[in-house]
């Protein structure tokens, strides 16, 4: 029943866990892609709706990186960020 409750996550929204980690000075090379998901907790098993953010940006290195965001209450529930890498 859980399930069936998700909130929305804008593009804006999605954005701003990428400023929260690098600031709000980065330029994206693309649009961050959001997906709708369902998370399984490694621990417990239990199912989540959540939402895959994907994304590129200069900050100025070049950084690439996922997350999951519970979609019944905003919580970060996964973090693939990376803390950046120069492309040469």
């Amino acid at each position: 029943e859980e399930l069936k409750k998700p909130i929305n996550l804008s593009k804006d929204e999605a954005k701003q866990f990428i400023y929260t980690k690098y600031g709000n000075d980065i330029k994206f090379i693309t649009e961050p892609e959001v997906k709708e998901v369902i998370f399984v907790d490694e621990n417990n098993g239990q199912a989540k709706n959540a939402y895959q953010v994907t994304f590129e940006a200069a900050t100025p290195n070049y950084v690439s990186g996922t997350y999951l965001i519970n979609a019944q209450n905003g919580d970060m529930l996964k973090n693939i960020l990376p803390d950046g890498c120069t492309v040469e």
